[in-house]
């Protein structure tokens, strides 16, 4: 069994995988990851190989020569099944792997909106997978259906899963502690967010509402992640006079503890498929404020914990300043309860064993319709 991803990122995808290492081998899969990126801009190699898991890199440029390197390692490897999970160049990975005589899982992780041309070009992509005999699994209804609407490609839902072991409200004292670990005063309002520095992330129009709630409401926000904005936030932030209200973190290995440490969470995204982070937050007890978009949305039926926030700086302004005035209530339980009893590693893992084994019925695509059997 063989992953194929980018380099291993601090992301939701790489953070499931490893959590649901003991689950696989308990089902007789022996998990491997073959990372399609030079070794040093993998993040979280070691955290792999300490869970157990195979780990390779091909650092080889060029969608062919990205494909071939795919058929030359399953020539070794002699993987019985590819899990696709990039969408860079996910039609010759597939085939190579199909070539290779491996069957092929490729899950989509986002709504892609791609307009145009590139939208009719990964319609077309998608339909050859799907001749190939490749399996599409989308990780939320709101990916599925922007997979069937904007490429008519008929999927299958598997929702994404957290650790309920790490991820889980905090006691009293464990939560006095992770303040006290991250210096926070007691009575300090935080807000954590956790996400890779992108463009996407809307990071930037995070920081610009804060600006705008008077400095005595200000919560604290605590950011934790990494990328390609990193330094542009930082001089944001600077400029904005917010030195003493964002903290920036970097890569954080125990996201439990600042999430234990938080009263909030921020999710500013322009879009999602189906939010980790915000899942570990809400299984932690933590409430979320949420972007109103796809992905997001489908949040909202987990209970009260979640605020859908409309687009803009005002309707963020408003929602942050709200905060800084609630009071704290405590962990939110039921939300934790709800979110342990839906995104379990556990079912997780055994919908995806059942597809790999062709066991599932539900594996084979369908038109687009609204089942019961799928509704989140």
């Amino acid at each position: 069994m063989v992953h194929v991803l980018h380099a291993l990122r601090r992301s939701g995808a790489e953070q499931m995988l490893v959590g649901a290492s003991d689950a696989f081998r308990e089902a007789g899969i022996e998990p491997q990851v073959l990372a399609l990126a030079p070794a040093e801009t993998s993040e979280r190699a070691d955290e792999f190989e300490r869970a157990g898991w195979r780990v390779t890199h091909r650092d080889e440029r060029g969608a062919v020569r990205e494909a071939w390197a795919v058929h030359r390692y399953l020539r070794v490897a002699r993987a019985d099944v590819v899990h696709v999970h990039r969408e860079a160049n996910s039609l010759l990975v597939s085939l190579a792997a199909r070539r290779a005589g491996a069957e092929v899982v490729r899950t989509v992780h986002a709504g892609y909106p791609f307009v145009g041309w590139l939208t009719t070009r990964k319609r077309g992509e998608r339909a050859l997978a799907r001749r190939a005999g490749v399996r599409f699994v989308a990780v939320s209804r709101s990916v599925a259906d922007n997979e069937m609407l904007r490429f008519a490609n008929p999927t299958l839902v598997i929702e994404n899963w957290i650790d309920g072991r790490r991820f889980r409200p905090p006691s009293p004292t464990q939560r006095s502690a992770a303040r006290r670990d991250l210096g926070l005063d007691v009575d300090r309002q935080v807000v954590a967010v956790v996400g890779n520095c992108d463009p996407v992330k809307r990071h930037a129009m995070l920081f610009q509402a804060l600006a705008r709630v008077p400095t005595a409401s200000r919560p604290l926000l605590l950011h934790a992640g990494s990328g390609a904005t990193t330094r542009a936030e930082e001089a944001l932030v600077e400029r904005l006079g917010l030195v003493d209200h964002v903290r920036f973190l970097g890569g954080i290995d125990d996201v439990e503890t600042l999430l234990h440490a938080s009263d909030h969470f921020a999710l500013p995204s322009e879009r999602e498929g189906s939010p980790v982070s915000a899942l570990e937050a809400l299984a932690c007890g933590v409430p979320v404020l949420a972007a109103d978009v796809p992905g997001c949305r489908e949040l909202v039926g987990i209970g009260p914990a979640v605020t859908l926030v409309p687009d803009g700086v005002d309707a963020w302004a408003g929602a942050l300043g709200h905060l800084a005035r609630a009071a704290g209530s405590g962990p939110d339980e039921r939300a934790a309860d709800a979110v342990a009893q839906r995104f379990g590693i556990g079912s997780g893992v055994a919908a995806y064993v059942a597809v790999y084994r062709k066991q599932d019925s539900r594996s084979r695509p369908r038109r687009h319709r609204r089942d019961r059997r799928d509704r989140p």
